[in-house]
């Protein structure tokens, strides 16, 4: 087992710049609701707060 700083993370790319994405409520350091998104194309809401970006509503774009 490594450190925090070495799990995965789910990572949205956009705007620039990249952000981690939390769900609130959820543990950040147990998988989540959202990694069966890992690698599909999304329409994410939600606030971004430093590097992270919690994710309040969110649909998979068609065709990906």
């Amino acid at each position: 087992m490594g450190s925090k700083s070495e799990r995965d993370a789910l990572v949205l790319h956009g705007g620039g710049h990249d952000d981690v994405v939390r769900v609130p409520g959820e543990n950040p350091f147990e998988p989540g609701s959202m990694n069966h998104l890992a690698g599909r194309t999304v329409d994410a809401e939600g606030e971004i707060d430093q590097q992270y970006f919690s994710v309040t509503r969110w649909s998979v774009v068609s065709g990906t």
